[in-house]
């Protein structure tokens, strides 16, 4: 059965269309596939990677600390974690600025922050934290460790971020031995733990 003239059009411009999708398909992609390398090789970090840790902490906090509450609480960590806690729970964080706190004073609050977490714990330890309470005028402080932030204390620049997924006979505690210090101290309770994630609550009074 032969085809029509009408219908030999349609053909012809259907194979062209695909002809001409597949060509330029390569050249649409390869700007989202060479900002994916570029990413990974300056950062040196899974691409949008959450684990499931990290997200089983999320969703606790979410459900517990609910920022309709308790919209005056504040969440302290390193730059990645803040920033994945904060989205999946909508809480203030250390990883956006606070509207109550000036730039300046945000830059010097950055590094109290890597101090509070790389310190031994003790008196300095509490006056920052009773700083960034006052600053923010946040009701409650919870600190989190993750696996990330394990790392990021060992680094020199406060926004240093890397996931290192933890040896499975590993869990936070025996990870990261600033976790089992501050787990010793009065002023800490832990309210939330799993293999990859610690979350302490500041008992400031």
């Amino acid at each position: 059965m032969s085809l029509t003239r009408k219908e030999r059009k349609n053909v012809f411009s259907a194979v062209f269309t695909i002809i001409v999708l597949g060509a330029m398909t390569p050249l649409l992609i390869s700007p989202y596939a060479n900002y994916k390398e570029f990413y990974l090789t300056v950062n040196q970090i899974p691409f949008t990677h959450i684990s499931n840790g990290e997200y089983d902490a999320g969703q606790w906090l979410r459900t517990n600390i609910n920022i309709k509450q308790f919209p005056n609480s504040y969440l302290i960590s390193d730059y990645a974690t803040s920033n994945i806690m904060r989205g999946l729970t909508g809480l203030n964080s250390t990883a956006g600025r606070h509207p109550n706190i000036s730039p300046e004073r945000w830059n010097a609050l950055q590094e109290s922050v890597k101090t509070v977490f790389s310190s031994p714990v003790g008196n300095h330890t509490y006056t920052t934290l009773d700083t960034i309470r006052k600053d923010t005028q946040s009701n409650d402080l919870y600190l989190v460790f993750s696996s990330r932030t394990c790392w990021w204390i060992n680094q020199q620049d406060v926004n240093a971020i890397r996931y290192l997924p933890m040896p499975s006979s590993y869990t936070i505690r025996n990870y990261c031995p600033q976790v089992e210090t501050m787990a010793l101290d009065y002023k800490f309770t832990p309210i939330f733990q799993n293999a990859e994630v610690i979350i302490f609550k500041y008992e400031s009074y």
